[in-house]
């Protein structure tokens, strides 16, 4: 066999070379530590509840007119992994997203009702909470159907200043 000789500290042809150069995620000269705590800062695009009073006090406030996603899942399949581009996608592009969805995960064994009512499957479920009741669901990870819900529910984004 004629096996490829490479010098030490050198990469072969159609391999490394070809990735792209590497820049840092902050200026040069500025610390890391300032974009680490930027992103410390940063709201969490999902929140997790693992008490059942805490995530009935959000979702079931009539005060809270935001629409409440919520993904139940299942402790030993944990939270939808695929949806999560949707709703950053969401986030990014719905005008004043933070102040009209909220969304939520929790486990469907920390609300009684969840646990019994869901029990035969394992596919998430997403309930949509407004105005303090549950208004809609659905079943699996469809993000047509979960936008089209958002969409029928989400309060009108806020005024604007004039």
């Amino acid at each position: 066999h004629d096996y490829p000789v490479h010098l030490k500290g050198t990469a072969p042809v159609g391999h490394a070379a070809n990735l792209p150069t590497l820049r840092p995620m902050f200026p040069i000269g500025a610390s890391s530590e300032g974009f680490c705590s930027i992103m410390a800062n940063k709201k969490e695009l999902i929140s997790t509840y693992t008490d059942e009073e805490q995530f009935r006090a959000v979702v079931e406030d009539e005060g809270d007119k935001r629409l409440h996603v919520v993904d139940v899942y299942t402790t030993w399949c944990g939270p939808c992994q695929q949806i999560v581009p949707t709703f950053k996608n969401l986030q990014i592009n719905m005008d004043g997203f933070d102040e009209r969805i909220n969304l939520i995960q929790i486990d469907r064994q920390t609300v009684g009702e969840y646990a019994e009512k869901f029990s035969s499957t394992s596919s998430p479920r997403f309930l949509f909470y407004k105005d303090g009741s549950l208004v809609a669901e659905v079943e699996g990870c469809n993000a047509p159907k979960i936008l089209g819900a958002v969409e029928d529910y989400a309060p009108p984004p806020p005024a604007a200043d004039d």
